[in-house]
């Protein structure tokens, strides 16, 4: 069953290990999008691309193109939902932020959700974390920990691709002044 969020996107509450889902085992590192490096230890999972899209439909979540992985422990107690969301129009910090959602599915089952937002680059890395309520306490110390495996290099802290939109226009308009330029002075 899933939930709704105030932002419109479906929330998933923990589900089995689905057989059909190829699941990643650490340890290992995920590459987040050229902003961050996550670092997944012994007895965790992860699924990216087709895998983690899979996953999340099977969950009843609504995809919005920004999810990057989901990452949880083997048994899938509980899972965090990992996407790069935009910066743009909204203040931002050097520091994480997070805040709690609770909420009950159709069957009754009590669900928290786990919001930390972490910035990376022009946007900010945004872990969803889901699982029971009964079990919130336990999933905000792992996830803690999967947290601490996050690495964001200087050198990706701002990749070029994830120019705000309005920066990208100023630097097309300069190309175009610049080319109008050149134009000019080989007709002289």
């Amino acid at each position: 069953m899933a939930t709704n969020s105030p932002g419109g996107r479906s929330k998933p509450a923990p589900a089995p290990l689905s057989p059909d889902i190829r699941w990643q085992r650490g340890p290992l590192t995920l590459q987040l999008a050229g902003a961050a490096r996550l670092r997944l230890g012994a007895g965790m999972i992860a699924a990216e691309g087709a895998e983690m899209r899979r996953f999340l439909k099977a969950t009843g979540n609504q995809l919005t193109w920004k999810e990057l992985a989901v990452a949880g422990p083997d048994d899938l107690s509980w899972f965090a939902v990992i996407s790069l969301e935009s910066t743009r129009g909204a203040p931002r910090g050097s520091k994480r932020e997070e805040w709690t959602e609770d909420s009950v599915e159709a069957d009754g089952r009590k669900v928290r959700i786990r919001t930390v937002a972490v910035p990376a680059g022009w946007g900010l890395l945004s872990f969803e974390v889901v699982s029971e309520q009964a079990d919130a306490e336990a999933a905000k110390l792992e996830a803690d920990d999967l947290l601490d495996g996050l690495e964001i290099p200087e050198s990706g802290r701002s990749p070029f691709w994830l120019l705000p939109p309005a920066l990208a226009v100023v630097a097309f308009a300069a190309y175009c002044v610049y080319w109008m330029i050149l134009r000019r002075q080989r007709r002289l």
